[in-house]
């Protein structure tokens, strides 16, 4: 049925979601979210990028399961797809469709790691994250009309942060009412931190490169690879501050 509908006909049943005790400007924000994310997301599943009935998704279903065992009219609301995507990365829809991209699972060491993931896009499903963030932003544009850039971006990247953290606290929960360890963030955040580098530490060994007749000194090369950093690392000139994700000490906390 998710696929087979049609996108307008999404869009209509959300929108009479809608509260008619909102402000109009919030009515029409929510409207204005709907419409967009009906077709954005409808596009995704008919991408062919979106895998269905495979193994793998099979597998994420069955930890979902787990997760909302004693909450089955959640696990109703909520479907789980598996995307063709090398980005490290998973998201939730305001419609319960939850994506999680075959990069994110290649970076995670125990089922546990991708139970928590799950559990935290679960989390933003439920309370609803995607369609406050647009209102609130909407709120923001308005409310610094007149200042720079800069500083509505700021104010976005705080809220949003905030949203995360909410969905980190309440998916351990949601970990700790299931059968997998709730010590599973401890180093999870660490490694998806610097999940958009191509490689693992690993030696090579240099001579497959050399010919007969052609050798290549040693000196060409690394005896020591600087250490790959978090792309949200609050060095110098913190420029995660405008990061939509909180930095890893705080997730850590």
């Amino acid at each position: 049925m998710e696929v087979v509908t049609s996108s307008s006909k999404k869009y209509q049943d959300r929108k009479e979601t809608i509260s008619r005790k909102d402000r109009r400007r919030d009515h029409k924000s929510k409207k204005t979210f709907y419409l967009q994310s009906s077709f954005i997301i409808d596009d995704l599943l008919h991408s062919g990028d979106v895998l269905f009935s495979d193994d793998v998704t099979i597998y994420i279903n069955k930890i979902a399961d787990e997760l909302l065992k004693n909450n089955p009219e959640l696990r109703k609301k909520i479907s789980f797809y598996c995307v063709k995507s090398a980005a490290p990365n998973a998201f939730a829809t305001d419609r319960g469709d939850i994506f999680v991209n075959l990069g994110l699972l290649a970076a995670m060491k125990t089922e546990a790691e991708i139970a928590f993931v799950l559990a935290h896009e679960i989390v933003h499903f439920e309370k609803k994250h995607n369609i406050t963030s647009h209102v609130e932003f909407k709120k923001i544009e308005r409310k610094l009309f007149n200042t720079k850039s800069y500083d509505k971006l700021l104010e976005k990247s705080n809220y949003s942060k905030k949203m995360e953290l909410e969905a980190d606290d309440l998916g351990l929960k949601k970990i700790l009412e299931s059968q997998y360890n709730p010590l599973v963030s401890d180093h999870l955040f660490d490694r998806l931190s610097l999940a958009h580098l191509p490689y693992e530490e690993m030696k090579i060994d240099s001579n497959f490169l050399n010919l007969p007749g052609l050798t290549l000194p040693s000196t060409l090369f690394l005896s020591i690879v600087e250490k790959g950093k978090p792309k949200d690392d609050d060095s110098e000139n913190d420029a995660s501050k405008y990061s939509t994700h909180p930095n890893i000490e705080k997730r850590e906390d």
